[in-house]
This record gives structure tokens, sequence and C-alpha cells, in this order.
């Protein structure tokens, strides 16, 4: 339950049995479909249960994307009159949005607790370092009245609530995307001949000093 929001918080799509024949979409969220698939869980059935009624889409500049959807069994009790929020974006970001903590990763009303920051920012710099790729998977809930199905949301949405920081952090998914191989040889081709190689991410900049 807690990688719900990396499923239905996405518009890729998983290749034959799991497997990267077919595929469609970036391979950090294909990486997240992939885990939850080799779980055993259903990613088709689970998307057409909550289909998406309104959504921010990504865009680098301010590095997430949000879907809005009807609750389903795996949000917890309680919600018939309310939108679930799914947002995935990076983390140094997310954290900055967020007021709440899933305890232990568990969905609905009464897991979430005050936002330890400080523990956040500590563990993305740790999964960064290492050279792994993060995400931040988020969520909250709003009124039905607050969205019109096939709403267009921007950004604001998410980072400009009337209330200040309002989402609850899930969990954080790390994902492991180093160099190829080739790469290596490359970079010393190019020091040899007297080129200056210069890294253009959209990583996180530890993850980028790592690699």
């Amino acid at each position: 339950s807690a990688l719900a929001g990396g499923v239905l918080c996405s518009k890729c799509v998983l290749g034959d049995g799991g497997s990267r024949q077919g595929e469609i979409g970036n391979p950090t969220e294909l990486s997240i479909l992939r885990a939850l698939y080799f779980a055993g869980i259903d990613i088709d059935a689970l998307k057409k249960e909550a289909p998406v009624i309104a959504e921010v889409p990504f865009s680098s500049e301010y590095k997430f994307m949000a879907t809005v959807h009807n609750p389903t069994d795996v949000d917890g009790p309680g919600l018939a009159y309310s939108y679930v929020v799914h947002v995935k974006g990076a983390p140094d970001r997310m954290v900055n949005y967020c007021a709440y903590q899933a305890k232990a990763g568990l969905l609905g009303e009464e897991y979430k607790e005050p936002i330890d920051r400080h523990y956040w920012i500590e563990q993305i710099a740790i999964l960064s370092s290492h050279g792994l790729r993060v995400l931040a998977l988020c969520r909250a809930t709003l009124p039905k009245d607050k969205i019109t199905p096939g709403e267009k949301l921007g950004p604001e949405f998410v980072n400009e609530n009337d209330e200040g920081p309002w989402l609850t952090l899930v969990g954080l998914c790390a994902i492991m995307d180093p160099p190829r191989a080739e790469c290596v040889q490359a970079i010393r081709e190019a020091h040899g001949a007297g080129v200056r190689v210069a890294m253009i991410t959209g990583d996180h900049k530890d993850t980028a000093v790592a690699i």
C-alpha cells in the first residue's frame, strides 16, 4: 500500500510479464511499477479501480507530478466524501510541502504524525550519497467539492496551499541507476584529449557527486 502512489501517480506502462519488452516511460518510475509487479500486485487492476480524476503534469521546473483519485481500500476508511491526492517528486522539494509523515509507511488518517524533516533530509542525503536516484512518495486527502473532474491543475495546487505544508510523506524510493560501463572509457579518452567533462543532471546533488 505504501507504493500505491508510485503506481497511480504515473503514466508509465510496464512491459510484458514485468519485463522491459514493450515498456513505456521513465526508467526510474518503471522500477517502482516493476517492484510492485514482482510483489504480486495487480497494477492494471489498481489503475482501473482508481483512475485519474485530475492532475498536475510533471515539469523539471518544479520537479513533481500529482494525481487525484477516488479512494480505494488501501487508503483506509472514512474517505467516502474525499479524494486522495498522490504526489511523486524530488525528495528535497517534497519535504518542504509535507506537514505529516506516515507511521511505518502505513496509509490512513490514524497513521499520520507530524513530520520529522531533519530525519528525512538525513535519509535523502544518505541514499543519494550512494549514487542512488531517490523519489519521494506523498499523499493527502481533500473534500470532493474542492476538485472538478478533468480539471487541469497547476503546481500551486501542491506548493502554494493556503494552509501551508499539507502533504503526508509516505516514504522514499531509492533506485540504482549506475553509469553505463562505456562511460568510464569515454571520459578517460575525453580527459586524454584535454576536454573538460561536465555533468548536467536533474538528480539530487549528492547523487551527482557520488556518480
